[in-house]
């Protein structure tokens, strides 16, 4: 079975070209968290033994996220399946995954 063979689906939202920053990078930039506050974290992680960045994913969660930089997306976001190899591999198995379930429910009588 091969991906390329599949139903490709409509239902997609591509937001990819939304991001702002580039990506990557110390998560603080979008959290809100101050540099001391990661380097506390990193060391406090590094002394129990656990994983910094789940320290530092917490803390971003209990800050809320702090305050959004990201300007809204201007014009109208584009929907519909991408045209890249990436956005095609995503709407293929969306789409299986509608024809899987729609095939299943309709087995078991739901509409």
């Amino acid at each position: 079975m091969r991906w390329e063979d599949f139903r490709r689906s409509d239902n997609i939202d591509d937001r990819r070209g939304d991001r702002g920053g580039g990506g990557g990078g110390i998560p603080g930039g979008r959290g809100g968290l101050g540099i001391g506050t990661i380097v506390v974290l990193g060391l406090v992680g590094w002394a129990l033994g656990i994983d910094p960045r789940l320290l530092i994913g917490g803390a971003e969660i209990l800050t809320g996220g702090g305050p959004s930089t990201q300007a809204p997306p201007s014009g109208p976001r584009e929907t519909g399946t991408p045209a890249d190899q990436t956005g095609q591999f995503v709407a293929a198995v969306l789409g299986d995954t509608e024809d899987r379930w729609t095939e299943i429910l309709r087995t078991g009588g739901v509409t």
